[in-house]
């Protein structure tokens, strides 16, 4: 068992990625059978606390040449190489793609397509609206 530390920079990234995992995307998706609305409201209610201690998430991801970003992609890099069996993969990452902002958007986009472009490709149609929504998202932010 980890114990973390709102407040211990080191923590930072798993908690992000937690959050990353239970908060919504958009106003309209569809429920994360992995997330409850408890596990929902207290990852909302971690979330402002960091925002609180540190920064809004999008200046947290691309500081520091987008260090931390860098590291939440390489906590979830083996879950998303199978995300089918790990769909909260693919949520955190859509989720962190839609707070990371012009033009840092942009300078990882050759991180973020191998793994876009496999759900686009999928069979499972939950998979495949996660990657349009997120191409979506890339094509208006990138110019």
């Amino acid at each position: 068992m980890h114990s973390y530390s709102i407040s211990r920079p080191a923590s930072l990234p798993s908690l992000l990625l937690l959050c990353a995992q239970h908060s919504p995307c958009t106003e309209t998706e569809v429920t994360r059978p992995w997330s409850s609305t408890e596990h929902q409201l207290q990852a909302s209610l971690l979330l402002a606390k960091l925002e609180q201690i540190y920064k809004p998430v999008a200046f947290l991801l691309v500081e520091q040449d987008r260090k931390l970003l860098a590291q939440i992609l390489t906590l979830l890099q083996p879950s998303l190489e199978k995300f089918l069996s790990y769909p909260a993969s693919v949520h955190s990452l859509a989720w962190l793609t839609s707070h990371i902002p012009h033009p840092h958007l942009g300078q990882v986009v050759a991180q973020l397509l191998p793994h876009v472009l496999n759900w686009v490709d999928c069979w499972i149609s939950h998979y495949k609206i996660a990657g349009c929504q997120v191409l979506g998202h890339i094509i208006a932010t990138c110019p």
